[in-house]
């Protein structure tokens, strides 16, 4: 029998043919935490160890067994961390731990990890989110610990959601693109309109940008119009309408 150091254990006997009622006597007793004088033991042996058991019929008959039992030498090493214990809500965070090949990671599924069987996941929390790990070494031993992630919420309002009121599509890759700007936004639509109304660029993804084109020609400076509405995680809204300035 094969466990990991500090694990409880149990052996138990086996009688092989039908016979009365018997008497067992186990060593070494110092391992034995309980079952002394049944069938059945617990032990939790620090070390390797091997247990023997008599056992006696009521007319003075013996046999015997042995078990060997080999313990794992450590359990894995686990300092689960983090580089902040706290984000606001739309930013991410890496989940750490000492990374060893001879080991295995398996996180608590959480659809706010992006991989969930590796030392150093990142995690996406739109909550305040507990992530649990448990790591086993070669022995099957494991370990688990957990790192709760605070998200704090962003107001669903300017300043923090913003869209710059010009920008500068030159090629000198300073303010060149146009762009819907803040955290915890889950969803949006933005659109840009010229002075005569004509649309000219619209998204429903955060990260899409506007680079001053539109039908594969640039356009001149000149002041355009947008239209926005974002839901922020927790469900609430936010309209704005303005102008932007595209200056060559």
């Amino acid at each position: 029998i094969s466990i990991c150091a500090g694990d409880l254990t149990s052996l138990n006997v086996e009688t092989l043919i039908g016979v009365s009622r018997l008497t067992y006597t186990w060593s070494p007793q110092s391992q034995i935490i309980s079952g002394q004088g049944t069938a059945s033991i617990s032990s939790a042996p620090s070390s390797d160890v091997v247990f023997e058991v008599i056992a006696e019929n009521s007319h003075g008959c013996l046999d015997t067994a042995y078990a060997q039992i080999w313990v794992a030498g450590t359990y894995p090493i686990l300092n689960l961390t983090s580089a902040v214990d706290s984000i606001s809500a739309g930013e991410s965070v890496r989940l750490s731990v000492d990374q060893n090949p001879n080991y295995s990671y398996v996180w608590q599924e959480n659809s706010s990890l992006d991989i969930d069987d590796i030392y150093a996941p990142l995690a996406s929390p739109k909550e305040t989110t507990t992530y649990y790990l448990t790591v086993s070494d070669n022995w099957g031993c494991s370990i688990s610990d957990s790192i709760s992630i605070k998200v704090k919420k962003i107001p669903c309002e300017e300043p923090h959601i913003f869209v710059p009121n010009a920008f500068t599509p030159n090629g000198d890759e300073i303010n060149d693109y146009l762009y819907v700007r803040g955290n915890g936004i889950q969803r949006l639509y933005f659109a840009i309109y010229n002075r005569w109304g004509e649309k000219v660029f619209e998204t429903t993804q955060q990260h899409d940008y506007w680079d001053g084109s539109y039908n594969g020609r640039m356009m001149d400076s000149g002041v355009f119009a947008y239209y926005l509405e974002c839901e922020c995680i927790g469900g609430t809204q936010y309209f704005k309408k303005g102008n932007i300035t595209l200056v060559r």
